[in-house]
């Protein structure tokens, strides 16, 4: 027992050491399952804005569909309009039509394609002004 008393500062420091250790060691255990969960939570991210991009292109893959189908219905009603020379009516649908390809145009993912799509809609407008002249 005097050994303690006579070398309790020895004894405290050395306590202390192995606490820092021990703390040190607990703390870099808690920084790396940070990491890791930050590292899981990123690819979380990721994954979720994979997956809305995914949806969003579905969505816009339906309603490019919708779009498309409604513009043939239209060619179709101005083919009609056309073999009864009903210019006035021809003037409207042909408006109707360039609004309804402009909305497949912004749709459009690539640039390229949308420079084709535009060469369409120009089409639909040198029939607007062919009419109007």
């Amino acid at each position: 027992m005097d050994y303690v008393y006579d070398n309790w500062g020895n004894l405290a420091s050395i306590a202390g050491l192995l606490s820092t250790i021990i703390g040190l060691g607990m703390a870099v255990w808690q920084v790396t399952a940070a990491r890791k969960a930050a590292e899981a939570s990123r690819d979380a991210a990721s994954a979720a804005r994979t997956a809305s991009v995914q949806t969003r292109d579905a969505i816009h893959g339906v309603l490019t569909v919708a779009d498309l189908q409604r513009s043939i219905g239209y060619v179709q009603e101005l083919k009609k309009f056309h073999r009864y020379e009903n210019w006035a009516v021809c003037l409207n649908m042909y408006h109707i039509l360039r609004e309804s390809l402009a909305h497949i145009s912004a749709r459009l993912p690539v640039e390229e394609a949308r420079q084709r799509w535009k060469g369409c809609v120009a089409l639909v407008c040198l029939g607007d002004r062919a009419k109007d002249e």
